[in-house]
């Protein structure tokens, strides 16, 4: 029999592990369904992006608005962590979002050319900053190591969940190319996204927000100085460019230059966007379990190389061969980004910040390298040679991949 005095001790011991266990999973799923909203809100506008700006632009100036967009959102990631010492985390969180609706909702009226192509790039500024900003709350929810790549690929799963009902979404509002009925579907989804930064994710003030404990300048020169960084962040980037090149152009080309409608691409591209959801969790797990990353990461450049290839030679306008080929890119990308996000993340902390910060302004980097070589390929050839271009890219992903070290 046991003392009164150590069933108390033990009944404390294991009430308070289990409620600090309940309360971890807890924050994790607010975090998680708060992904998943953001993104739906986020990608609802990103597939019909530039469709919209064609209303104003010819195809060939299309990417410049995007390369406004990403050189403002660089700015912006170099500002943020030091905005993080005055603001808590929910905080700045929840000005991104309350700043997305008044953009969002600017879009849904009447504008002159100016003011929507000066909004648009406002969006495309601030919705990066909501992505970093879950994932620093991530880093701080993430107390193991070793599960970095089965909590990433959650994180990326449930994100990728919202980008695969998007385009559906997307399709089913748009008739006879309106686009308002999307920009106003995309501000009302962030309204429980407020609420739940509100009432949900974790309670943090400016003093403990996670941040860098060295400036910006010296996290780019210790980036510098490892090669596996090096080389991930250049992956990463090679990644973000074909993400860029496939939200940009792969619609314009659909819609405007084969004909399909925007149910039928919302389709397609629903369909195509399957592997994010189906492929990045479980490559996670084999990636902290069994193999690392290279093998998979190698692999997803070779697949999403061969299958862009295709695209350019292709003749077709069957529904079915693109919604293949475009399935296939996923398949590649799908195993890229998971291995890339968890290759990186098992070297880094939540205080790592600044780092956190260079690792996200890849994305606003590839919407300048991106749109800059596809403007330069329609200006030249056609939308063939910049399906080449981006083939090319890919396969150097292949070269790069083969120099890392892995981590088991």
């Amino acid at each position: 029999m046991l003392s009164p005095l150590v069933k108390t001790l033990y009944v404390n011991l294991v009430y308070t592990k289990c409620m600090a266990f309940l309360r971890a999973h807890s924050a994790l799923a607010y975090l998680y369904a708060t992904n998943f909203l953001f993104a739906l809100h986020s990608y609802i506008v990103a597939y019909v992006g530039s469709s919209f700006l064609a209303q104003f632009l010819p195809d060939n100036l299309i990417g410049l608005t995007y390369v406004a967009g990403a050189a403002v959102g660089l700015l912006s990631f170099a500002v943020f962590p030091h905005l993080l010492r005055h603001m808590s985390l929910r905080l700045a969180f929840l000005l991104v979002v309350v700043l997305e609706v008044l953009v969002f909702m600017g879009l849904t009226m009447e504008q002159s050319t100016l003011v929507s192509l000066l909004l648009f790039i406002a969006y495309l500024v601030l919705y990066p900053l909501g992505f970093y900003c879950l994932d620093v709350l991530l880093e701080r929810l993430t107390k193991v190591e070793h599960i970095t790549g089965t909590l990433r690929g959650i994180m990326l799963t449930t994100m990728n969940a919202g980008l695969i009902v998007s385009p559906l979404l997307a399709g089913s509002l748009l008739v006879a190319d309106v686009y308002n009925s999307v920009f106003l579907a995309g501000a009302l989804i962030l309204v429980p996204v407020a609420a739940l930064i509100v009432f949900g994710l974790p309670h943090t003030s400016a003093a403990d927000t996670p941040r860098s404990r060295v400036p910006l300048l010296t996290s780019l020169s210790c980036v510098s100085k490892s090669r596996n960084v090096r080389r991930i962040l250049s992956l990463h980037l090679l990644l973000h460019t074909f993400f860029a090149f496939m939200v940009i152009y792969m619609p314009l080309y659909l819609h405007e230059h084969i004909g399909f409608s925007w149910p039928d691409i919302g389709l397609m591209l629903a369909v195509a966007l399957l592997p994010y959801v189906l492929i990045e969790f479980p490559a996670g797990r084999i990636a902290d379990r069994y193999i690392g990353e290279k093998e998979m990461l190698i692999l997803g450049f070779i697949i999403a190389a061969g299958a862009v290839t295709a695209m350019a030679l292709t003749e077709s306008t069957a529904l079915v061969v693109w919604g293949g080929l475009l399935f296939m890119t996923r398949v590649g990308a799908a195993l890229i980004e998971s291995m890339s996000e968890t290759y990186f993340f098992k070297k880094v902390s939540a205080e790592d910040t600044h780092t956190i910060s260079f690792f996200r302004m890849i994305q606003p980097v590839s919407y300048l390298v991106g749109p800059a070589l596809g403007t330069a390929a329609l200006f030249l050839a056609d939308f063939q040679a910049l399906f080449l271009t981006l083939a090319g890219l890919l396969a150097l992903g292949v070269v790069l991949g083969n120099q890392l070290i892995d981590t088991r």
